[in-house]
């Protein structure tokens, strides 16, 4: 968990950290799924905390800490994993261009949280489950993330394409 990343970086040099954050409308969508989901209020406190943590690791050691945003990876994933995997030491692969399990190409994600399929259009349409209210909430609990992240605009932009 990235709370814990300048611990791990602290206590192993050569360790990376990379931290796919997701945008807070389609993350709070997608928790309401799962069997004891918690609550708007807290499921935005664990989420700014993570971004805070991220962030501020990312600030003290750069060349270890990878924040990558999920919307640009299910964008164009070879090319921001390839990129991460380029600054790691690591060839890039043509598996990077897909979700695989051991190179086996998956159609859907689950059981590994609550993504099913991991589509930019899935992403976006967990968004527009919420009601206008709970969208507005996540907005102003978000806070300041939404500019440090470039969220700010998710709702509006990825209506128009």
């Amino acid at each position: 968990m990235v709370v814990d990343a300048e611990k791990i970086l602290l206590d192993l040099p050569g360790a990376h950290v990379i931290h796919v954050v997701r945008n807070p409308w389609s993350a709070y969508a997608d928790s309401l799924k799962r069997p004891v989901p918690l609550s708007l209020a807290h499921t935005m406190l664990a989420w700014t905390v993570n971004q805070y943590h991220a962030l501020s690791c990312r600030t003290r050691f750069p060349d270890r800490v990878h924040v990558l945003r999920l919307e640009d990876v299910l964008a164009d994933p070879c090319s921001v994993l390839g990129d991460v995997c380029g600054r790691l030491g690591l060839e890039r692969s043509a598996t990077l261009a897909r979700p695989t399990w051991n190179g086996t190409e998956l159609d859907e994600v689950c059981p590994w949280g609550t993504i099913r399929q991991a589509t930019g259009e899935a992403n976006r349409a967990a968004a527009d489950e919420l009601s206008p209210e709970d969208q507005a909430q996540i907005g102003w609990r978000a806070g300041p993330y939404l500019d440090l992240l470039d969220y700010r605009r998710f709702l509006t932009r990825s209506r128009r394409g």
